[in-house]
């Protein structure tokens, strides 16, 4: 029930799971997926990527090949799940599978675009574009010491 018929997820991918109030937050589901592909693409611009949405599929798209993939699952109101970023990763294993459930989806990582591109670069201005669009004013962030995974 969140898209497609399988996932992958693998390092060099970051995975944002959110736990979000969408009753609190004052906001749709349909608002809410729009909001995470923004805080996305806002990201890929400040890295000088030229991120875009295609109005009938989720996620974010570069060069109409998919960066980021958005899965949610929304019970009684709130909403589990999130968004995959492809930074730096082998994408091979995308091959073997339909991404999202669409046949001849091309995917892409950050890398392809910003060779020097570090995972914790893309960590840190995610979250400073989440907490700017979401309206927070506080987060706690793992340090990398506690963190043996890509997890914010």
């Amino acid at each position: 029930d969140r898209g497609g018929q399988i996932t992958y997820h693998g390092p060099g991918q970051i995975m944002v799971y959110t736990l979000l109030d969408l009753k609190r937050l004052g906001i749709s589901i349909k608002q809410l997926v729009q909001q995470l592909q923004k805080t996305v693409i806002d990201t890929m611009h400040h890295f000088n990527i030229n991120a875009h949405t295609i109005e009938t599929m989720p996620g974010v798209f570069v060069e109409n090949r998919k960066i980021s993939s958005i899965g949610l699952r929304v019970k009684k109101g709130i909403c589990y799940h999130g968004i995959a970023i492809n930074v730096d990763m082998n994408l091979a294993p995308f091959a073997y599978i339909n991404p999202c459930g669409y046949t001849d989806l091309s995917v892409c990582q950050m890398r392809d675009f910003t060779p020097s591109i570090t995972l914790k670069e893309v960590k840190n201005q995610f979250c400073r574009d989440f907490i700017q669009l979401f309206g927070y004013t506080q987060t706690v962030l793992m340090s990398d010491q506690e963190s043996s995974n890509d997890t914010l």
